[in-house]
């Protein structure tokens, strides 16, 4: 039995959740090689979750991702969903 598909809103929320790690990389003038490495992912997968090709990313995925960052994953959510908001 396979998964069921994303809806609209689901990958939508995928979506910006790769663009507010962008944001925090880029407001801690993280290069994306700098931040792949300490999180453990490809330059490439990180490429594709923050231009938002990766419609579902993984929880492990943004938990690495949001320590590396320092910031925690209530804030997260809360940058994600207030932007989906307006």
């Amino acid at each position: 039995m396979g998964r069921r598909p994303l809806t609209a809103d689901e990958r939508a929320f995928g979506t910006e959740v790769g663009r507010v790690i962008a944001e925090q990389r880029e407001k801690r003038g993280m290069s994306q090689q700098a931040l792949a490495e300490h999180a453990r992912l490809s330059v490439d997968g990180l490429r594709k979750l923050e231009t938002g090709r990766v419609p579902d990313p993984g929880f492990r995925t943004v938990l690495r991702l949001a320590r590396q960052l320092d910031v925690t994953l209530d804030k997260l959510v809360e940058q994600v969903t207030s932007r989906r908001v307006r």
